[in-house]
């Protein structure tokens, strides 16, 4: 989800507006980003399920 591979930095993140358009056509999204997911907590909130790691996401 993060802007760069191994950060979390999430400043124009394109993951972002991808979870805004899928999540407002009723789309379900599952995503780890074991370094920007807090960030992303922050941000978007519940709007999408966090998994545990990559193959949870999958």
């Amino acid at each position: 989800m993060a802007f760069k591979l191994n950060t979390d930095d999430i400043r124009e993140a394109p993951a972002l507006s991808i979870i805004d358009a899928l999540t407002s056509t009723g789309a379900i999204v599952t995503a780890d980003d074991p370094e920007a997911m807090p960030n992303v907590k922050v941000q978007i909130g519940d709007k999408i399920k966090y998994a545990d790691n990559q193959y949870d996401a999958l």
